[in-house]
């Protein structure tokens, strides 16, 4: 049966429960919170032809499209297991690579890699669909919730107009709610806090205007939950989004990010229709850090998921090796496993030390066979 997600106030509820029913950690509620990771990556594809030959598989064989989703569902069990409640998945994908490898350009309003998931015109590729058929019906399997990024900078440029925005918000809509699940929430676009997108309508100025699209959406009386980002702090009046989406704080443990939470929570709009403070894009490590980034969002309530960082060894960049993940997604894992109570990690086993990088690889692989999955990559340190 997929999970159902609701709000209540500032708390998220799966199936008419609170998330981590009960739980404290260092005297702060963790109910209602939903630890969530970043997976822009999990349907990646390219449709230019001059930069799809970049993206091969770190065994040197052409990139498929299919073999990464394939691996990306895999660890889902894994996550659950560790007490993750949701994926963020992304249409138009998310940066393949970094600033740093040689891609050109960069910073540009259109990256070179296309995201083939909408037509210029707006229109819903089936391709992409179908793919993501696969994945949230994995993700659902898993009683996980999806939040799904609708737009993404440097892809959504691509869309000709503001017509074709609205028309592809319209088709994804359509799509999401004649699947009938109830386990999905849908993000306007990722950044739609900044002024990193090329159409004013994702601009946060008028970011609430999809975000109404998407509420209106409705069918057989049923509606999409719908989040959407604000830019320095301020709710605009009547914002219609269920979840906002935050941007986060860069520097670990400052007063920055404090101030910003409480900045949002004391405006009128907030006062008036409280709902959940969601930080998706977390960044920075050292995570049993008293002071970390994770510790003063569960202090303050709010519902954060690690992002993409380099400083994370960024796991996302194409190609992707899911089972074997990066040092700070399995430090993260570990973290989101002490906070919720929850977990399979074997730390009893006596070849794992997750102080060790190389043996929290060793335990992400042990986790892996305990669920009776395989996985394609042996991590190093891995028994």
């Amino acid at each position: 049966m997929k999970p159902a997600v609701s709000i209540s106030r500032d708390n998220f509820v799966v199936d008419g429960t609170p998330t981590h029913p009960g739980r404290t950690w260092n005297g702060h509620r963790v109910e209602g919170l939903l630890f969530h990771r970043r997976a822009s990556s999990a349907a990646f594809a390219d449709a230019n032809p001059k930069t799809r030959d970049l993206w091969t598989h770190a065994d040197g064989t052409p990139w498929d499209i299919d073999r990464n989703i394939s691996e990306f569902i895999s660890v889902l069990p894994v996550w659950r297991a560790c007490g993750l409640d949701a994926v963020v998945l992304s249409l138009q994908g998310g940066p393949p690579a970094h600033a740093n490898r040689p891609v050109p350009p960069w910073q540009s309003p259109i990256r070179p890699w296309h995201s083939p998931a909408f037509g210029g015109d707006g229109s819903l590729d089936p391709a992409t669909q179908s793919r993501f058929d696969r994945i949230l019906n994995a993700v659902a399997d898993c009683g996980l919730v999806a939040i799904l990024d609708l737009f993404t900078p440097g892809q959504a440029a691509r869309l000709n107009d503001e017509a074709a925005v609205r028309r592809a918000t319209d088709q994804v809509c359509r799509w999401l709610l004649g699947r009938g699940d109830e386990n999905i929430i849908v993000n306007v676009c990722q950044g739609s806090g900044t002024h990193n997108h090329s159409h004013s309508v994702l601009q946060p100025e008028r970011i609430n205007e999809l975000a109404r699209q998407i509420r209106d959406a409705s069918s057989d009386g049923r509606h999409l939950l719908v989040g959407a980002s604000v830019a320095d702090g301020v709710i605009p009046s009547r914002f219609v989004a269920d979840v906002l989406f935050s941007q986060p704080t860069p520097g670990r443990g400052s007063l920055t990010f404090r101030g910003a939470i409480d900045g949002l929570r004391e405006t009128t709009a907030f006062a008036e229709h409280p709902r959940p403070i969601v930080v998706c894009d977390g960044t920075g490590g050292d995570f049993d850090r008293p002071d970390s980034d994770i510790a003063i969002a569960t202090e303050t309530h709010i519902s954060w998921g690690l992002g993409d960082s380099q400083a994370l060894e960024r796991a996302e960049w194409v190609p992707v090796n899911w089972q074997t993940d990066s040092p700070g997604g399995i430090a993260y894992l570990e973290t989101v496993r002490s906070i919720t109570g929850t977990g399979t990690w074997p730390t009893d086993h006596p070849d794992v030390l997750l102080s060790d990088q190389r043996r929290m690889h060793a335990a992400f692989a042990l986790a892996l066979r305990g669920l009776g999955l395989k996985a394609d990559v042996t991590p190093a340190g891995a028994p």
